[in-house]
């Protein structure tokens, strides 16, 4: 019987998607009580994919014949998923150190809790398993994560509501997922993380924990294409509109635009302006949308 279904979602993922398949195999203490799903958003390497299925027999690739985004992607492999429990997992990520196990007795404990784990940059430096929800990162530099993840890494699990769980690598019960809908497919990519956040705070059903003796290692991009940044903008907004925060957008945009217009200076990277500028003209656009109270 098949416990743990992780899920991956794949585009043109290459050399990491081959990393990160690998270390969940070297890892994995459950034997065939775990299968992995890539789905897979129209990659170019068809040939690739179909080498990787024959490689490993628990790992199955669905095909698909466009890219409509991450969430929708998601929602593909949790109808295929045979699993009780669902790994997400980004093509991106190695693992460090897991158990299965311990992830199953955290869940048996609590079927209700989403779980997230350590993550660490392939240098094993700072990264951030979870982080403030957008209503309260937007107050904080990102410094004052690096104290704050260290403490709670080491001596806690349980976190406080104001917090949601890193969508690189996380835990959820398929049952609970299917209960409060599966992700808004109208999120292209980020902040699918929020969003689950807010349907399960709405069913009174908001658990967020660390398991701090599972670490895996995140080789997130250092490069920001545009089509990224409206993406980020895009999604944003979106949560904005979904959620009745007309505020929040319109506080990330100054706080951006500070941000922005100091680093393009000292450091000289123009990303932090892009944003500005992507975020700036889906405010006007908000702005009208308020005004006729068409919010979603």
């Amino acid at each position: 019987m098949i416990k743990f279904s992780c899920i991956i979602v794949s585009y043109n993922s290459g050399a990491d998607l081959d990393e990160c398949i690998g270390s969940l195999h070297e890892k994995n203490d459950i034997g065939d009580d775990l299968e992995i799903l890539v789905s897979d958003n129209n990659s170019s390497d068809k040939k690739h994919l179909e080498a990787l299925e024959k490689k490993y027999s628990f790992l199955r690739v669905l095909y698909g014949s466009d890219n409509p985004g991450f969430g929708a992607a998601n929602n593909r492999a949790i109808r295929a998923a045979r699993g009780d429990i669902l790994f997400f997992c980004n093509p991106d990520i190695t693992v460090n150190i897991i158990s299965f196990r311990t992830i199953e007795s955290r869940f048996s404990a609590n079927p209700e809790i989403i779980l997230g784990f350590g993550i660490f940059q392939p240098d094993g430096s700072f990264c951030k398993p979870f982080k403030f929800i957008p209503e309260l990162d937007i107050f904080f530099p990102q410094s004052f994560y690096r104290y704050f993840h260290r403490h709670y890494n080491q001596e806690f699990s349980a976190l406080p509501a104001c917090f949601y769980i890193s969508g690189a690598a996380f835990c959820i019960k398929k049952k609970l997922i299917l209960e409060i809908g599966l992700f808004d497919e109208k999120f292209f990519m980020f902040y699918e993380e929020n969003d689950l956040r807010m349907r399960l705070l709405h069913k009174k059903k908001y658990f967020p924990c660390i398991e701090p003796s599972v670490s895996v290692f995140h080789h997130e991009g250092h490069s920001y294409s545009m089509e990224s940044v409206n993406w980020y903008a895009d999604s944003f907004l979106r949560y904005c509109r979904k959620y009745r925060k007309p505020y929040l957008f319109f506080m990330l945009c100054l706080k951006m635009l500070a941000a922005g217009i100091i680093k393009a200076i000292m450091i000289k990277k123009n990303y932090e302006l892009k944003l500005v500028s992507a975020l700036i003209r889906r405010f006007f656009s908000f702005f009208n949308l308020f005004k006729k109270r068409e919010f979603v």
